[in-house]
C-alpha cells in the first residue's frame, strides 16, 4: 500500500494486521483520485471510516487543504498517525476517534463542512444509505460537494438518497472487480414549498 501521487508519491502506508480493516486497492484509488483531480486542490476532506488513513492521505498528498479522518478502532488510529507522520501530512489532518454517526453530528456542531466526503465502510455492515442520510441531515456537505462511497458490487447504495428539501443523488458509477464507486452530488428537491 502506498501513496499513488503529489507531494507524498510513492510512500510507503503501514497495513493492518488481521482482517478488520480492508483497505482501498491501489487500483480503485488510483481511479477514484483521477476522477477527482480536478476538485482536489484546496479542498476540505473528510475521510468517514478512515482505517489506515491511505484515501485521506492521498486526497492531502495531491493538494488537499485539509482532512478530517474518522477512525474509531484504536488500533487503527495508531497506523493512521504514523502513516500521517511517514507522509509529513500531519499539520493538514485532524483525526476524530468517534464513530461515524457521532462524528457527523459533532461536525454539524462545530459549522464543518467539506467540499468531497470519503466513505468506506465495512461491507458486511450495509449502512451506506444510513450514512448518507446523516450527511444530509446534519449538512457537512459544501453546496457543490461530492460524495463518494466504495461499496461491494452487492450492496449498492440507493442512486437518491432524500432528506426534507435536499436530495443526494449519484452522477457516476465505477465498477472494479467487486467494489463499485458512486459519486454523488447535492441538490434541492424541485416541487417542495
Amino acid at each position: 500500500m502506498r501513496v499513488i501521487g503529489g507531494s507524498a508519491k510513492k510512500t510507503l502506508l503501514k497495513g493492518p494486521k488481521g482482517f478488520d480493516t480492508r483497505p482501498t486497492s491501489d487500483r480503485v484509488k488510483e481511479s477514484v483520485f483521477n476522477i477527482l483531480s480536478r476538485f482536489i486542490e484546496k479542498s476540505n476532506f473528510l475521510d468517514l471510516f478512515s482505517g489506515t488513513g491511505s484515501i485521506a492521505i492521498e486526497a492531502l498528498s495531491r493538494g488537499a487543504c485539509s482532512a478530517v479522518l474518522v477512525e474509531k478502532n484504536i488500533k487503527n488510529v495508531s497506523i493512521i498517525k504514523e502513516n500521517l507522520k511517514r507522509t509529513k501530512l500531519s499539520d493538514r489532518a485532524k483525526i476524530l476517534v468517534k464513530d461515524v454517526f457521532g462524528a457527523i453530528k459533532f461536525l454539524h456542531s462545530k459549522k464543518a463542512e467539506f467540499d468531497i466526503i470519503y466513505m468506506d465502510p465495512p461491507y458486511k455492515l450495509n449502512i451506506y444509505n444510513c450514512v448518507l442520510q446523516y450527511i444530509l441531515t446534519y449538512n457537512i456537505l459544501d453546496n457543490d460537494g461530492l460524495v463518494v462511497v466504495e461499496s461491494s458490487s452487492k450492496s449498492l447504495p440507493e442512486p437518491v438518497v432524500l432528506y426534507s428539501k435536499v436530495k443526494l443523488s449519484r452522477v457516476l458509477l465505477k465498477e472494479y472487480g467487486d467494489t463499485c464507486i458512486s459519486f454523488y452530488k447535492q441538490n434541492t428537491v424541485e416541487g417542495t414549498c
